[in-house]
């Protein structure tokens, strides 16, 4: 068996490690979960922006060819300016179709992850609440895994929206030649 070296602060949950790595494993799945959710808001707000233009200006090869150009470099800026989670939300409040009630828990999630990446550490520093291993499992099983739960549900969500807005941007492109609608 090959050996696996694994890096963490013994301060945290001094008297377990297996909880210790468990905290660290659920925030690392968490900000896994977290990265996802960004990569498909930027694809949902590609998708049904090109969609709803389309929609507006009209089936021609032509309009379609453009738009889907255009769509195609603001994803693309979207990378080469760096957006962060909460821009990318910021340009889902402006621009898409969600409900607020799903906005919302989009703006929880990004505030978490925040909170996970810049504050918990931190905050242990001072208050030392994590050194033992039942605040962390009672963290871990009340605040992280129920937060991932969030994401991945979000996540599921925002797919099956973004299928719909790719499936009707294929039927256009297909409708006006610029794929083979087979």
């Amino acid at each position: 068996m090959e050996k696996i070296s694994i890096q963490f602060n013994s301060d945290i949950s001094k008297d377990s490690t297996e909880t210790r790595i468990a905290f660290y494993a659920n925030i690392g799945f968490f900000i896994e979960v977290a990265q996802m959710l960004e990569f498909n808001l930027r694809k949902l707000l590609c998708y049904e922006s090109s969609v709803k233009e389309i929609e507006k200006d009209g089936l021609s090869k032509e309009s379609v060819t453009k738009i889907c150009g255009e769509k195609d470099e603001e994803y693309v800026k979207t990378y080469t300016d760096k957006l962060t989670l909460g821009q990318l939300i910021g340009k889902l409040e402006e621009n898409a179709s969600l409900s607020s009630e799903v906005i919302k828990l989009i703006k929880k999630i990004n505030i978490y992850r925040s909170f996970i990446v810049h504050k918990i550490f931190q905050n242990n520093i001072i208050s030392g609440n994590l050194s033992k291993s039942e605040t962390v499992h009672h963290y871990i099983e009340t605040k992280l895994i129920p937060m991932t739960t969030n994401a991945i549900e979000t996540n599921k969500m925002l797919i099956r929206i973004i299928e719909l807005y790719r499936d009707d941007l294929r039927k256009y492109k297909a409708q006006v030649g610029l794929i083979d609608s087979k």
